[in-house]
């Protein structure tokens, strides 16, 4: 493709995976789309396996290429996308529940206006994007537990940590241990006033995709009727959602005290969230797991926020979904480009660079794209040279 258009139009060839798709040229245009075959098909078929051989679950071709969702060089001067929900409510096709809530992407847009506002931004400031870990959801359970008066002043002790703190996921923090462990237990409450404890035990603790993707979108539907006090997921026998957040609050620190001491310094973010990548054949060959399986890693954030950390309920709070790849492109100098991934160049366990760019990537460094060939000559480490 030579310019926007032509990188549109290549798309309509695009079949999976189904996803955003984001793209600029040297002339000032740029955009976005849903690219991908989606087929045409009842809602019905979103929430649960439904029957192939019913016909009114059949597939009826596939949305129209024209009216995939789309948007080419919008009036405020950027898109922004982080795996929340693009169409409307309007959009006449179905594409999937499966979809992020909008705090990661409300950050984003919030960093974009700002250093717009103020006059300056550049590839310095894009690259500063990926670092962002301020939870949205975060805040708003602060405003709450903030209310509580604690009769154990040991407890009051424990909610000074969230008092002051803004929402930062940030690993050398104690707040994000106590918010995270506190809004696991507030998920559980509330499903379990809505179905009961062990379908609310398996929920929370499911694995796969659906179970999770389910938690996800009931978890920030609970946290958007907080936030403006609506008591309609209030758990029954309960005043308010101060009063549950009391009990819930009291119930978490106990579990932090039970499973890593009375050092709260121990209860860090970065101690308890941690990468745990295992290689697929480290069962079958334990003897070579230190080899095989790439380093583990503290990092801030969560799957809330734009420096994406997603962890798991089951192994708390083990990082299981994180950004495998971080760019920066600028298209003005495409060597100025940058890029980052949490393992390496290589997928050989032996090779030196198997998972050096973990220890950047942990910290969210980023190291030269090469595009121009004398650039690269320059510049390469290894050569694969093909047989005569």
């Amino acid at each position: 493709s030579q310019n926007s258009d032509q990188m549109e139009n290549n798309m309509n060839d695009w079949v999976d995976p189904c996803n955003n798709f984001i793209f600029a040229d040297t002339n000032g245009d740029y955009g976005y789309i849903n690219r991908g075959k989606v087929p045409l098909r009842d809602q019905l078929n979103a929430w649960v396996p439904v029957p192939g051989w019913d016909k009114k679950y059949d597939w009826n071709g596939y949305v129209p290429f024209d009216e995939l969702p789309r948007i080419r060089n919008p009036k405020n001067g950027f898109i922004v996308t982080a795996n929340n929900k693009i169409p409307d409510e309007d959009y006449p096709f179905y594409l999937s529940l499966d979809s992020a809530p909008e705090y990661r992407a409300r950050r984003i847009t919030n960093r974009i206006k700002s250093h717009l506002k103020k006059g300056k931004f550049d590839s310095t400031s894009m690259l500063a994007i990926h670092s962002e870990i301020i939870s949205i959801p975060a805040q708003i359970l602060i405003k709450e537990i903030k209310k509580i008066n604690f009769e154990n002043p040991s407890y009051g002790d424990l909610q000074k940590y969230l008092i002051d703190w803004d929402g930062s996921m940030d690993r050398n923090f104690v707040a994000p241990t106590i918010y995270s462990e506190f809004r696991y237990r507030l998920n559980k409450k509330i499903i379990s006033g809505l179905l009961d404890s062990d379908k609310a035990d398996k929920m929370l603790n499911a694995g796969g995709r659906g179970a999770p993707a389910h938690l996800r979108t009931l978890s920030a539907r609970f946290i958007s009727y907080i936030d403006r006090n609506s008591t309609e997921y209030l758990p029954n026998g309960y005043e308010n959602w101060t009063s549950l957040f009391e009990e819930i609050f009291i119930e978490s620190c106990d579990y932090l005290i039970n499973t890593y001491g009375n050092d709260i310094d121990l209860w860090k973010w970065g101690n308890v969230h941690k990468t745990n990548p295992v290689h697929t054949l480290s069962d079958l060959f334990p003897e070579l797991s230190d080899q095989l399986n790439p380093p583990k890693f503290s990092v801030s954030g969560d799957g809330d926020t734009p420096h994406n950390a997603g962890y798991s309920n089951v192994s708390r709070f083990d990082v299981v979904a994180t950004s495998v790849a971080r760019y920066m492109f600028d298209i003005a100098d495409w060597n100025n480009s940058r890029w980052i991934v949490p393992l390496g160049s290589s997928g050989h366990p032996g090779s030196k660079n198997y998972a050096d760019q973990g220890y950047l990537w942990k910290d969210d460094k980023v190291i030269k794209m090469q595009y121009s060939w004398d650039v690269i000559t320059n510049n390469y480490q290894l050569q694969i040279i093909k047989k005569k």
